[in-house]
């Protein structure tokens, strides 16, 4: 689910009016869907950064695509994906602390 700093919504004559793609207006979407899935499966050992980098390359030649839109598909990718992590840093923050 996206978060209200995720969402688009434009306020008109005192009503929202949430973001919404079409398909005749932003068809090629679907083909950027296509390429941002594939940077996710194929995703093993990069961080959520690098991710996120990659979207933001695939949605960077939009022009009708503002950056809460960008954030918003990394969002729902992120959501969609498993993180393993074999948390090193957490590990590593206890003993610096556990020194101080």
């Amino acid at each position: 689910m996206l978060t209200s700093e995720q969402s688009i919504v434009v306020f008109r004559e005192g009503r929202a009016h949430p973001d919404r793609l079409s398909q005749k207006v932003h068809g090629q979407y679907l083909g950027h869907a296509e390429r941002m899935l594939a940077v996710y499966r194929s995703g093993v050992g990069r961080t959520r950064r690098e991710l996120h980098r990659a979207v933001e390359d695939i949605l960077s030649e939009e022009l009708d695509c503002p950056a809460r839109r960008i954030a918003a598909f990394s969002k729902l990718l992120d959501d969609a994906s498993e993180y393993h992590s074999a948390g090193g840093a957490s590990d590593l923050r206890l003993r610096v602390f556990g020194l101080a």
